[in-house]
This record gives structure tokens, C-alpha cells and sequence, in this order.
């Protein structure tokens, strides 16, 4: 009988410490309707919380989308909920994106009804450790993840056609994409690009120091300029037999690149750049075998 008291009691105090936590009311949130007036655009959180959970609806009607000036640069915040519903999240180059700038955010839950998010959405989040983007998002937008130097686990959904140019680039801790030294933040080893993946754009991943393979897979036809440059530690690189065009110095600078894999199936390549520009150039430790299937793809230039 004690033992069940406690637990009541246990679950009580376990209940109201997260209703604490998460204590938003509406008046925390400026708002406006969507485009369409059939829910809640919020464009500012007004409150003080660290941990918030942004309401499903607001003055009886749905909340939608997250504005690109919602949370930009708010350095109290550190864990969000975003609620069922909300179906984007919100940025621009003008007025940046929804949480870009929050340095101290650790962590955020993201619905199963998102569909977009937006250029810089999540730009310079130092702090946030992990991330897995919804079924049903079709792309990542310009810088969506740009800076974020502690993420350390992505998970990437299967819907996913296009990655944004700069969407995941980091640089290091003289303020470079890149560098031939070690310095930067640790950040992921490894990430799943899903098959139906095309498009990887400029810049995507340049300056992830700390990757060290990639598989592109089949239905990719486009690698933007840069997308790869300075991923020191990158050591292999998987090609899809629909590859048609690899960008300028989209590999410049793998040091530690041996192994490029290339389909037998695959015809000719459109490579960009020329002389120390060019998509492989810098990348000098790629093996013989390698080069070959390069060359026989097209690739003129040097390494």
C-alpha cells in the first residue's frame, strides 16, 4: 500500500515538474493567420522559458507554421516541442531563419506533419546535438544546418529529393569551410542519404571535418559545387550510376580520400572547374585503381 501511495505520488510531482517545464501560455506568442487564413502563423516567442512547447492550437485555431523571426537568436531556449500540425518552418536570407542564432538550443522535436523547412532555419545552433527531419520533408533549405557544430546524429527521411547549398557546412576555428588541419568541433561521422535523394547542392556538406565515408545513392544525378571540399577526413566516396554532373572542387581538398567506387554501368560525367578548381583537385591520396574509373568517366584534370 505504501510502496503504491509513493508511486502516486511520484507520479503527481513527475507530472506537474513537466507541466512546469514546458509552461507556455498564448500570450507567450505574437501571431497572425497564414497566407491561406486557415491557421496560426506565430511570428515571435515572447517568453522567458528555457524549455518550450509551442501550443497546437492558438486562440482556437491551428497552428501551422513557425515564422523565420520566431526564436532567432533567443539565447534562453534549449529544448523545443513543435506540435502536430505545424507543417513549416520558416526562413529567409533578409530576416533569417526560425532558430538561427539559438546557440544554447539542445534539442528539438519535430512533427510528423512538417513538410518544409526553410533557408537557415536551424543555422548556428551551436549547441544542438541530434536531429531527425520527418517523413514526408522533401528538402532541406540554403543553410538550413549551417554551424551546427555539435550535431552529431542526423537522420534523414526517405521523401528527402533535395539538400539546400550550405545546408550542413561547418567551418572551423579560424572561420574557414575546411582546413588541412584538425581544429574544427567534433560533428557527424556518418549520415544516410536516402534513394530518393537527386540533388545535393553547393556547398552541402563543405568543411565536415569529421566524415568519413558517403554513399550516394542511385537517383542522384547532381553534386554541387563544393559540396564536399574539405571533408578532411572523408576516406571513401560511393557513386550512383545516375550521376551526370559533379561540381566544381565539389571533392577539393579530401586529404584523406583513397577510394572512389564508380558503377561499371556508368557513361560520361560532366565535371566543372579547371586547374586548381577542379572536382577532385587537392585530393591527392586517391589510389591508382581509382583514378582510372575517373578517367573513364571524363575527368581531365588533376588531383
Amino acid at each position: 500500500m505504501k510502496n503504491t501511495k509513493a508511486a502516486k505520488l511520484f507520479l503527481v510531482i513527475w507530472l506537474l515538474t513537466g507541466i512546469a517545464l514546458f509552461a507556455q501560455s498564448e500570450g507567450d506568442f505574437t501571431v497572425t493567420l497564414t497566407s491561406d487564413n486557415t491557421g496560426v502563423l506565430i511570428t515571435r516567442y515572447n517568453g522567458s522559458a528555457a524549455n518550450v512547447r509551442i501550443p497546437a492550437t492558438i486562440q482556437g485555431m491551428p497552428v501551422r507554421e513557425i515564422g523565420a523571426n520566431t526564436f532567432n537568436r533567443n539565447r534562453t531556449i534549449t529544448n523545443v516541442v513543435i506540435p502536430e500540425g505545424v507543417t513549416t518552418i520558416r526562413g529567409d536570407r533578409i530576416n533569417g531563419g526560425a532558430f538561427e542564432g539559438c546557440r544554447n538550443l539542445v534539442s528539438v522535436t519535430l512533427p510528423s506533419t512538417l513538410r518544409v523547412i526553410g533557408p537557415s532555419a536551424f543555422a548556428v545552433c551551436t549547441a544542438l546535438r541530434e536531429i531527425a527531419i520527418p517523413e514526408g520533408v522533401t528538402g532541406i533549405g540554403d543553410s538550413a544546418f549551417q554551424e551546427c557544430s555539435s550535431l552529431a546524429s542526423v537522420t534523414l527521411p526517405n521523401t528527402l529529393t533535395r539538400i539546400g547549398n550550405y545546408a550542413f557546412a561547418h567551418r572551423d576555428a579560424t572561420g574557414r569551410y575546411g582546413s588541412e588541419f584538425r581544429d574544427m568541433v567534433p560533428i557527424f561521422t556518418s549520415i544516410i542519404l536516402p534513394e530518393s535523394l537527386t540533388v545535393i547542392g553547393d556547398s552541402a556538406f563543405q568543411g565536415v571535418g569529421t566524415l568519413t565515408s558517403i554513399v550516394i545513392p542511385e537517383g542522384v544525378t547532381e553534386i554541387g559545387s563544393n559540396a564536399f571540399d574539405r571533408c578532411i577526413a572523408l576516406e571513401s566516396v560511393t557513386l550512383p550510376s545516375t550521376i551526370r554532373s559533379i561540381g566544381e572542387a565539389a571533392f577539393r581538398g579530401c586529404t584523406a580520400l583513397h577510394t572512389v567506387t564508380i558503377p561499371e554501368s556508368m557513361g560520361r560525367i560532366r565535371f566543372s572547374g579547371s586547374g586548381g578548381f577542379s572536382s577532385f583537385s587537392g585530393s591527392r591520396n586517391i589510389n591508382l585503381a581509382s583514378q582510372a574509373s575517373l578517367r573513364r568517366v571524363g575527368y581531365t584534370e588533376g588531383f
